[in-house]
């Protein structure tokens, strides 16, 4: 037998030109198609093979390769989607093209809950330091961990600090109240007088309204200046306490039988100081941190070039750091796993060749840290005098990280913006790429002033427009977001961004209740009766079509300016298992009339709905 290569001559003797071949179908491509058309090429080319039969060798082998034509068909296909984020199904093809796109997804994010610590009785001033742990009642796996995010002194018995002198009669008198030979602050100004007199000659003197002198020379004031100093007037502003007069200062931080003192705490644990790498003097260096998932700004990144580490700054993008700039930047992977990034010397300065690099960071967050009132009880770290710790309110705000339905709505968005706000689209898409803020939209009040209100990443704060503490943690939380945003200084994230002489205004969202705006959600009611189908247990009906209501409203669901639509109500509860038809009795904002016929409830842009008094009336099933 031959070995030679076939030539096209013999290839043409074996099958003849003038045989008709079926045009390919390009649009089969799985085992079905691929087989049924190789059952239809078999004529033209083998019109002896006639037979069909599963058994038979020739079939076996088309199904075979029918079978691998599938299997490569939807490889190929799965990696064409994996480029387009409006197909992708794997998180890290997201997270790539997000990227790309200049756009950051949120990770975790930390519930955050007020913490109340009981000391024992008697007892003198005990110290929860910060970072002190306390969790959940052990259930499941592991316990949710808290941790304290400042000191925190209970006074206990009481105590104060009093100085004693004798003034010189020479103006702009001070006193330092501070006493560094106590355990504990001996003075802490609160801005006001409530904690303190000051007594000259025996009268007492009134700190001057807004800490500031702008009364006369006769005026008997003073002010505390540094937050820790006396200070009295110079004869012009204020009055000078006369020469030879005693003057007595008395501070008392809590009245005496203060045994217990609140503090905000954040769901998660603190990794402190963890060595993540030695540099090599490279440019673009990256390291990873050691645990996972890791809490949303909480990365703090160390280089020790000298006698202590020196902090290094973040970058959401490397490009924007100068070449002097000690700086870095990071990214997160689809398993959560965080690698830190250094500068080239162009773009941020390169870590010295054989220094320590470590990092401090939180390890947790997500809607786990979201638990109920009184349940975080345990003490996990050893304090001396603490008898118990509570919670008196449920922990808000936490959140698992961002969605890839999120992502896919967001990330296209970021680029319209091209990095630079001139449009109210742009300001809104802009703070949308801070990873701290799940929501944003912007309003302009004139021309050259834009209010942009954000809500935070993780979850409705406020259950309804009583809920005072959780508007007050929403606007809290607000607050802590707008420096970063929008400061004095001009280095927020707007701030090199936005339009000259624009200024910008960071708001939470609000709601219009009768035309007084006020902070919060609005207040979303619907009732409706459904019709339970004979064969269905009416109770169970019921719950699933409240459910659907509620559905409507989830957080991940509606915006700033959302509209739920009547439609969109019947729409749900028909799609209830179970449910023959459907009445929707009452649809409005809680503010409005409810007497009114079930219509739309439509937000204006700086008002996000929420559920409130969602009822659902069943009739007919099985009781």
């Amino acid at each position: 037998m031959s070995t030679s290569p076939v030539s096209l001559g013999t290839v043409s003797d074996i099958i003849p030109s003038s045989i008709i071949v079926p045009p390919v179908d390009y649009t089969s491509r799985d085992y079905a198609s691929l087989v049924n058309d190789m059952l239809n090429l078999i004529p033209s080319y083998l019109p002896e093979w006639t037979d069909r039969s599963p058994g038979d060798f020739g079939i076996v082998m088309l199904e075979l390769f029918a079978y691998v034509g599938d299997i490569l068909n939807f490889y190929s296909d799965r990696i064409a989607n994996e480029a387009y984020i409006g197909t992708a199904q794997q998180r890290q093809s997201v997270l790539n093209i997000a990227n790309m796109l200049d756009y950051t997804p949120h990770g975790n994010v930390a519930a955050s809950v007020v913490l109340s610590f009981t000391i024992s009785s008697p007892s003198g001033p005990v110290l929860i330091p910060q970072g002190s742990q306390v969790s959940t009642m052990l259930t499941g796996i592991k316990a949710t961990i808290f941790e304290t995010v400042e000191d925190l002194w209970v006074y206990g018995d009481g105590i104060s600090t009093t100085k004693v002198i004798t003034s010189n009669g020479l103006p702009n008198q001070t006193i330092l109240m501070d006493d560094p030979s106590l355990p504990y602050p001996s003075y802490n100004f609160t801005g006001g007088s409530e904690h303190q007199s000051v007594s000259v000659g025996g009268e007492n003197w009134p700190i001057s309204a807004g800490n500031e002198f702008h009364g006369i020379g006769t005026d008997k004031l003073y002010t505390v200046i540094n937050g820790n100093t006396i200070q009295f007037g110079n004869g012009i502003n204020a009055a000078i306490p006369p020469a030879g007069q005693s003057i007595i200062v008395t501070f008392i931080p809590a009245v005496p039988g203060t045994y217990v003192g609140q503090v905000n705490a954040l769901q998660g644990e603190s990794q402190i100081g963890e060595g993540i790498g030695i540099s090599d003097g490279t440019p673009n260096q990256q390291y990873t941190l050691f645990n996972t998932p890791v809490v949303d700004g909480s990365i703090q990144v160390f280089i020790n070039e000298g006698a202590t580490p020196t902090e290094w700054i973040y970058h959401q993008r490397m490009i924007d750091a100068f070449s002097s700039e000690g700086a870095y930047t990071y990214d997160v992977d689809a398993n959560g796993v965080v690698t830190i990034r250094f500068g080239d010397g162009i773009s941020g300065r390169i870590p010295p060749q054989g220094v320590l690099i470590s990092a401090n960071y939180m390890v947790g967050g997500g809607s786990i840290g979201n638990v109920a009132a009184h349940s975080i009880t345990q003490m996990m770290s050893g304090i001396t005098g603490v008898v118990a710790v509570d919670n008196p309110d449920a922990a808000t705000g936490g959140a698992d990280q961002e969605t890839i339905d999120h992502i896919r709505i967001h990330a296209p968005l970021s680029m319209s913006a091209i990095n630079r706000a001139v449009t109210l689209d742009d300001y809104a898409a802009l703070t949308l790429n801070v990873p701290q803020i799940a929501k944003a939209a912007a309003m302009s009040t004139a021309y050259n002033q834009v209010n942009i209100f954000i809500h935070p990443a993780g979850d409705f704060l406020a259950t309804g427009p009583e809920d005072t503490t959780g508007i007050a943690t929403l606007t809290r939380r607000v607050n802590a977001l707008l420096p970063s945003l929008t400061n004095s200084g001009y280095t927020g994230y707007l701030d090199d961004k936005k339009m000259v002489s624009t200024s910008v205004v960071i708001l939470p969202p609000q709601y219009d209740n009768k035309g007084v705006r006020l902070t919060g959600y609005v207040p979303c009611n619907v009732t409706a009766t459904v019709q339970v189908l004979p064969q269905y247990h009416q109770s169970s009906v019921r719950s699933l079509a409240e459910a659907a209501l509620r559905n409507l409203f989830l957080f991940s669901v509606v915006d700033f300016g959302s509209r739920i639509t009547l439609s969109s109500v019947y729409h749900a509860l028909m799609n209830v298992e179970g449910v023959d038809y459907v009445n929707v009795n009452l649809m409005a904002r809680n503010e409005a009339d409810q007497s009114a016929a079930p219509a739309d409830i439509e937000c204006e842009a700086y008002e996000i709905p929420r559920a409130y008094q969602i009822n659902v009336n069943a009739n007919g099933g099985v009781l």
